[in-house]
């Protein structure tokens, strides 16, 4: 709570560093769901703030969160901020809130791909990645325990096909991108 900016943000630069603005999505979501966990409600001053701040930077007509969607990995920030909203939406209901879940999993829907996994890309382009996938999946959960039940079980069996597909058969090892990697 002492390195949250008076915007209800948390930051990715340190000191005068500069060029990990983009990230500052994603470290509030975690922020967010360091407080949560740690018994902080989405009432308390901290987590309102912060709840407020990734609300207030999310579009209000395509549901993204990225600081910066040039960044690569901004599907990253998006999927750390739907998360943290799913967590808060289910220790606490609101409506506000739940509408604007919605519409950051919808991002998370538009981005998985035709293999069923996710990457970094928004539409996807045919690539997946197992930690952009389980984020996503843990996105998706929390969203689903917050009341946003619409196409999340087609997800979830899709990242199942995923998971399979890059899983090997007599280790039960998990490759990154493809089997064996």
């Amino acid at each position: 709570e002492a390195h949250q900016l008076p915007d209800g943000r948390w930051s990715a630069v340190v000191d005068t560093e500069e060029g990990w603005e983009h990230n500052d999505v994603g470290v509030t979501g975690l922020a967010l769901l360091a407080l949560m966990g740690a018994g902080r409600g989405p009432s308390t001053p901290a987590v309102a703030r912060g709840i407020g701040w990734l609300l207030a930077n999310q579009s209000s007509t395509t549901g993204e969160m990225p600081s910066s969607k040039e960044a690569h990995d901004w599907i990253y920030s998006h999927l750390l901020a739907t998360l943290a909203l799913g967590e808060a939406q289910a220790l606490r209901p609101s409506p506000a809130v739940k509408d604007r879940l919605a519409l950051a999993v919808e991002v998370i829907f538009a981005a998985q791909n035709p293999e069923a996994g996710w990457r970094y890309e928004s539409p996807p382009m045919g690539e997946s990645d197992t930690s952009v996938t389980a984020l996503a999946v843990a996105a998706l959960f929390a969203a689903r325990a917050a009341g946003i039940e619409a196409h999340v079980e087609t997800a979830f069996e899709g990242a199942r096909n995923y998971i399979d597909k890059v899983t090997e058969p007599g280790s039960g090892r998990i490759g990154y991108s493809a089997l064996g990697e």
